[in-house]
């Protein structure tokens, strides 16, 4: 699976509601709102944005690993 395809499954579990529905319920019956519960998906989107940005980036780790 190449990134590009990781990301999008990310981006499609997250949004889909197949990982954080359960928090989200949780927090929405707590505090009486479902925008409040939102919240969940904000760090989701964060985490992706990380990611996308610098995580998936690849690190030579030694002077071996650079080609002439």
């Amino acid at each position: 699976m190449t990134a590009s395809e990781a990301g999008s499954f990310r981006v499609m579990v997250i949004t889909g509601g197949g990982i954080f529905t359960l928090p989200m319920g949780f927090i929405a019956q707590r505090v009486q709102s479902l925008a409040a519960a939102y919240i969940v998906l904000l760090g989701a989107y964060v985490f992706i944005a990380y990611y996308s940005f610098l995580g998936s980036q690849v690190r030579a780790t030694g002077a071996s690993d650079v080609l002439p």
